[in-house]
Parts: C-alpha cells; structure tokens; sequence
C-alpha cells in the first residue's frame, strides 16, 4: 500500500504518473484475472501443429473461490 501526503497527490505531475502506473501495470492484470474468472484462459486460445493432440483444460476455479469466499 502506499502512502502519499496531501500536497503531493495535488500536483498535476504525480496524479499523471499514478493514472499511468494504473493504466500500464493494474489494467492488464485487472484483464486476465478477469478472463480467469469468466473461465476464458489463454489455454483456450492455443493451436498445436498438425498430429499433436490438442488437449485443453480450463476451470472455473477463480469464479468458485470468488463467489464462495
């Protein structure tokens, strides 16, 4: 957690560079967590090459443990 004072979140400087921290790292990770939840892992997404079998395994686990805890 971080801690700021109050003239520091003031300046127009710093309030732009949060926004931006938030919009690069929280946003994309907010977005795969997401997709975990609605059970669409990257998983589903793959293609094997010609002969390879195609096994795939997505699991609502992040949906359960949301909703139970």
């Amino acid at each position: 957690m971080y801690q700021f004072s109050k003239e520091q979140v003031m300046e127009p400087e710093f309030l732009t560079k949060l926004i931006t921290h938030f919009k690069t790292t929280q946003v994309p990770r907010f977005r795969k967590l997401e997709k975990y939840y609605r059970v669409k892992n990257e998983i589903l997404m793959r293609t094997m090459d010609e002969g390879k079998p195609n096994n795939r395994l997505a699991h609502g686990f992040a949906k359960y443990i949301s909703s139970v805890c």
